[in-house]
């Protein structure tokens, strides 16, 4: 049953993206080139003025972070959450709806 829901999720996926262009548009793509020399080429004045006062220091790499009892770790947090069968079922369940929605 896993292999199955597997394979049929890979498919999905296989199916879903669209294939490449072979050769795009090479104004578009030069037009796209120059758009994005225009951007870096002028500097944000928001950023630059936000930016302006900021030294960063460097850190110690002796000192070590303050150790807080609070219970938490990645075994009890979301990361221990989430299993593979957990995985599988979110997988086949976007898949049903992808085809609802298709």
């Amino acid at each position: 049953m896993k292999i199955a829901a597997v394979t049929l999720l890979f498919a999905a996926l296989a199916l879903a993206n669209p294939a490449p262009v072979a050769e795009p548009e090479t104004a578009a793509v030069a037009e796209f080139e120059d758009a994005l020399a225009a951007r870096d080429a002028a500097p944000v004045p928001e950023i630059v003025a936000r930016t302006a006062g900021i030294i960063l220091d460097a850190r110690d790499p002796k000192k070590k972070p303050p150790k807080s009892s609070n219970g938490n770790s990645t075994d009890t947090g979301a990361a221990g959450m989430l299993t593979p069968s957990l995985a599988l079922e979110l997988g086949a369940l976007g898949v049903g709806a992808m085809m609802l929605w298709a």
